[in-house]
């Protein structure tokens, strides 16, 4: 019989946080850019160190941790379709999931409040205005006004 590894309470990637097991496409970018680096990325570089032995963190860590995965894996992205390869949906199954934007919205606002990875002070408002001009990472086009 046949048992899924991520379901077995004695594989040691189950003590991972799930941010960890479960990496983004962009956490590389992100954690270029954010204060995060300086303390949640330790379990990343610990990861990466494990896996990538002998390979450069500046190359990417998270990428490069991607593809030291066996295939099938699970690759997940917040970034919109268009920044992805052009060939994605030939060469791999896609899974789109999709909020509702107002509900996303207040939703990433608290969050980015409260992390520490962007500090934003600003109003729910001016937020909203930014991220329907196209002035989020997750954003390429105009938000249609809601």
């Amino acid at each position: 019989m046949l048992r899924n590894p991520d379901l077995d309470p004695n594989n040691e990637e189950m003590k991972e946080p799930l941010w960890v097991r479960s990496l983004d496409v962009g956490f590389d970018i992100v954690f270029d850019n954010y204060e995060l680096a300086k303390t949640d990325m330790n379990s990343i570089a610990e990861k990466f160190s494990r896996v990538c032995p002998g390979k450069k963190k500046e190359d990417g860590m998270v990428l490069q941790i991607m593809k030291s995965q066996p295939s099938p894996r699970v690759i997940k992205s917040h970034f919109p379709l268009e920044l992805h390869n052009k060939d994605l949906l030939k060469k791999c199954k896609v899974v789109y999931v999709a909020r509702n934007p107002k509900d996303m919205m207040v939703s990433f606002y608290h969050y980015i409040r409260v992390t520490r990875s962007a500090n934003y002070q600003g109003s729910l408002e001016k937020f909203t205005r930014e991220i329907m001009k196209g002035n989020s990472l997750c954003s390429t086009t105009r938000v249609p006004s809601i």
